[in-house]
Formats: C-alpha cells, sequence, structure tokens
C-alpha cells in the first residue's frame, strides 16, 4: 500500500500498482493510482479533515 494515510481506524487513502478497477474493489480504503496517492501524501498533513463521499461505478 505505497502511500497509506489512514483517517479512520483501518481506512486508509493509498496508492494501488496495477488497474484500479478490480473484481474485489477495495475493503474499505480508497485506491488511487500510485501518482495520486504521491500528490495526497505531498498535500495533507496530520489533523486535516477529510470527507469522503461517493459509491464504487457499478454498484
Amino acid at each position: 500500500m505505497p502511500y497509506a494515510q489512514f483517517f479512520s481506524g483501518g481506512q486508509a487513502f493509498h496508492g494501488l500498482y496495477g488497474g484500479l478497477h478490480t473484481t474485489v474493489g477495495s475493503m474499505g480504503c480508497v485506491n488511487l493510482s500510485v501518482p495520486a496517492a504521491r500528490w495526497l501524501w505531498s498535500v495533507l498533513k496530520k489533523g486535516d479533515r477529510v470527507f469522503v463521499w461517493g459509491r464504487r461505478p457499478g454498484t
């Protein structure tokens, strides 16, 4: 899980090698491309508030 940043217990933003669209999906995390996860790592600071909404496409 490259560039993992936990925000709610075991949930995290993190990079994912390979394709983002898998049959399994995430287990509660927000999967990002590695470049996107690297960028988010560079801008988020400890204590920043995050809001996650939406749903997986096709569900």
